[in-house]
Formats: C-alpha cells, sequence, structure tokens
C-alpha cells in the first residue's frame, strides 16, 4: 500500500518493501525519515553514439545519469523513471531500489576504478551493487500500465512482472502529470 508524502514540491510515495529491503534502508538511511525518494527525470536532450538496439520491457537498462563521471550512483530508498531513453521502446528506463552504478558492480571505495560509458573516470565515490539487489533485478525498461482515467495509453506488462503504484499524481486536483500511475517491475 502506498503512502503519500511530499518531497521537494512533488507528491511521491512510500512502497511496500520485502523485509530484507526495509532492514537495507534503514540501515543506509542512518536518521533519515525512511520515505521513498521517486524522480522522473527527462532524457530528451540525452544522446548516445549509436544506441543499441532499444530493449523490451524487462530488458536491463544503463540509465542515462551514468553518463555523468560526478554521479555517485543511486540509493536504495530511490526509484527513479527516466523518459525518452532510447535504450528502451517504451522510453522508460526504470531505476527500483538500487545501490550504486549499473557500470560499476564492485564500486570505487576500495581502490577500484568506475567509469562512464564514454570511458571517462568517476570522480565521486561509488558504492557497490548490495548482493539482494542486482541491477538485472533492478534497473529494467519499464511501462506505465496504470494510471489516472483518461491518461493512457498503458501497457500489458509481461511474464516475470508486476503492475506496480509507483508514482501519484501531485495532487487529487492535478491530473496533468503523464507519469503518474503504476508500472511494470519485476517483483
Amino acid at each position: 500500500m502506498l503512502k503519500p508524502t511530499q518531497f521537494s514540491g512533488r507528491t511521491v510515495a512510500n512502497a511496500a518493501l520485502p523485509a530484507v529491503l526495509v532492514a537495507l534502508m534503514s540501515a543506509a538511511s542512518s536518521g533519515c525519515s525512511g520515505d521513498v525518494v521517486r524522480e522522473v527525470f527527462n532524457n530528451s536532450a540525452y544522446s548516445v553514439d549509436g544506441p543499441p538496439e532499444p530493449g523490451s520491457v524487462g530488458d536491463q537498462c544503463a540509465p542515462t545519469d551514468e553518463a555523468f563521471a560526478t554521479f555517485s550512483g543511486f540509493s536504495l530508498g530511490e526509484i527513479n523513471i527516466t523518459d525518452e531513453d532510447p535504450q528502451c521502446r517504451s522510453g522508460n528506463c526504470m531505476v527500483v531500489h538500487f545501490q550504486g552504478r549499473v557500470s560499476c558492480p564492485q564500486g570505487n571505495q576500495d581502490g577500484g576504478v568506475c567509469t562512464t560509458p564514454a570511458g571517462e573516470e568517476v570522480s565521486v565515490p561509488v558504492d557497490p551493487w548490495l548482493p539482494e539487489r542486482p541491477a538485472d533485478l533492478a534497473v529494467f525498461c519499464s511501462c506505465r500500465c496504470d494510471g489516472p482515467a483518461g491518461q493512457g495509453p498503458f501497457c500489458g506488462c509481461p511474464s516475470g512482472m508486476i503492475c506496480e503504484p509507483d508514482l501519484v499524481p501531485r495532487s487529487p486536483v492535478d491530473r496533468s502529470d503523464r507519469y503518474a500511475g503504476s508500472y511494470c517491475v519485476k517483483p
């Protein structure tokens, strides 16, 4: 069950999480409120030289934030959606409760080196992936499978994925948020 929360002027929601993720998030937050941060990033200005053939819903993608050497990675308490992403046929690359960078499984804090997809060395600390939330389970192409009436089209989730409420409208009156609704996620 999702609980609306106000964050940075936008309504976000807390998700019911498996106990192991709740414990990991609590340990990682060290005094934070425990709210799940949900963000949508528009990727329309991002371009990739020679992008691969776009993936289907459920296929792994590499979030466009990883193109920046100053991006330290994602946090376990976040859900992020990049829209207009050329890697995904649906246009949505989704990051769900993932720590680190897809491109750097071991992180760089123990002497390792992380690089951007273009080969530039990452200049900030990057945490390693958590064994419980590897990129193939937490970072994937997704699509909006449900939402406010009249805000479609909506997709059907493929086998192995469920339609999970992730983003909510900014307010009960404001139905203009084209990202509001449910998305296909890996359970």
